[in-house]
């Protein structure tokens, strides 16, 4: 299956936040790296990120709710 891109976050005037789906050594990970470069340019992949095995997503995904409530809680979300 081919990489997927499904959001990409501004982080600055050089760097984003690119999450999606990677293939690497016939395995499929969850992707959530910063990019750099400049806009408007293709960026390149920095060393800034976390790669989750798709049999972790759905215990990430929960503690991404549990986190997403926590801030709820504290008014930043």
């Amino acid at each position: 299956m081919p990489d997927c891109t499904v959001a990409r976050l501004r982080k600055s005037e050089l760097e984003e936040i690119v999450i999606g789906i990677r293939e690497y050594q016939s395995h499929e990970f969850v992707d959530i790296r910063v990019f750099f470069g400049v806009r408007g340019q293709e960026t390149k992949p920095t060393k800034k990120g976390v790669t989750i095995p798709l049999e972790l997503y759905r215990e990430f995904h929960r503690s991404m709710e549990e986190l997403h409530r926590a801030m709820k809680e504290r008014g930043w979300a």
